[in-house]
């Protein structure tokens, strides 16, 4: 039987892979939350973006001159650059295996699960890793900072002392003096959130709600975080990797994102093009040929395609991607530490 010569592409995998089970842990993620797509026509290619200092002028002297001329204005163009990378994938399946265990596992749709889980963990990782370095944000605070002097700072673990609503909006203040703009979200861990659950501080704000705090949802306890701090929206990052290690029959489960870290931002989902000057802190820009379209329930776009290979009389399934995760305004952002 004739085969094909070259890669097919399977749009029937690259748009319906989000129905797979190990969807269930990607529900934490909030990778392309934190930096939202845009799809561009290069690979890599030089841009102007509206400078936001310029954009944000000083007050000036409106009234119009005798002369019956307007005090002119102006705004400056930063001159920026971005170059996307390949990321992708691959699984063989043999075609004696295929046929041998057909009748109990369907190998192409594992294969391409297992591809596709292991491109959108590695996507978010890198967006943690990204977001969570204070040298991509432009303010930083340490958590339970002692402003007396005694050297004691009270981290969000410490139930008792810690006052974690105060440097969540010590920081916003901060982002304010630092860029001109409220920021509108909050990140933290599914751990981070049970520490909140049992500080003291947190709880004295609860009881007024009427609610017992043991028993108190997730939904409710967001929402009064949203009150208190007054961010419009809440990030619970949540997903984990296996650490252990290729062929470890014992898992070893790390989150993608660190609990020590609070992430606070700008995320204004109104920005479509490189060049706009709405705020955000960063962007995941990916290459429009290779899957941008492809976006679905939150998740980045991948190409899933399959090819012969003859040599081992099998057939391999391949899952790529084309991205580059880039701060946008550092300024709109900060992390607090030590959490």
């Amino acid at each position: 039987m004739a085969s094909p010569s070259s890669a097919i592409l399977r749009l029937d995998y690259s748009m319906n892979y989000a129905e797979f089970d190990l969807a269930m842990n990607r529900k934490g993620f909030v990778g392309l939350k934190v930096a939202p797509s845009i799809p561009v026509t290069y690979q890599a290619a030089q841009f102007r973006r509206i400078n936001a200092a310029s954009i944000m002028r000083p007050v000036q002297d409106t009234t119009r001159a005798e002369n019956g001329e307007y005090k002119p204005v102006d705004f400056q163009w930063d001159q920026d650059s971005y170059a996307t990378e390949e990321h992708g994938l691959e699984h063989p399946i043999d075609d004696r295996n295929r046929k041998k265990y057909g009748d109990m596992i369907n190998q192409e749709l594992v294969a391409v699960q297992v591809i596709q889980d292991g491109l959108l963990t590695a996507y978010e990782q890198a967006v943690a890793a990204f977001a969570q370095n204070t040298s991509n944000v432009g303010t930083t605070y340490i958590a339970g900072k002692d402003t007396a002097g005694s050297g004691t700072n009270y981290p969000w673990t410490d139930k008792v002392n810690a006052v974690p609503e105060q440097d969540i909006l010590q920081m916003i203040t901060g982002i304010e003096n630092a860029c001109g703009i409220t920021p509108d979200t909050l990140v933290i861990t599914s751990l981070m959130l049970r520490n909140l659950r049992q500080c003291q501080s947190i709880i004295s704000q609860i009881k007024y709600s009427g609610l017992a705090n043991p028993l108190l949802p997730a939904t409710e306890l967001v929402g009064i975080l949203k009150e208190m701090t007054g961010l419009p929206k809440i990030l619970i990052a949540s997903g984990f990797t296996n650490t252990a290690g290729e062929g470890v029959s014992t898992p070893t489960f790390t989150r993608l994102w660190n609990s020590t870290k609070a992430l606070i931002c700008k995320t204004d989902s109104g920005m479509g093009t490189l060049e706009s000057p709405v705020l955000r802190f960063a962007n995941t820009i990916q290459w429009s040929e290779e899957a941008a379209a492809n976006q679905a329930d939150d998740e980045l776009g991948l190409f899933f395609e399959s090819y012969r290979h003859e040599k081992t009389r099998g057939e391999v399934m391949r899952g790529r991607t084309d991205y580059a995760i880039k701060a946008m305004h550092a300024n709109t952002a900060g992390i607090i530490t030590g959490c």
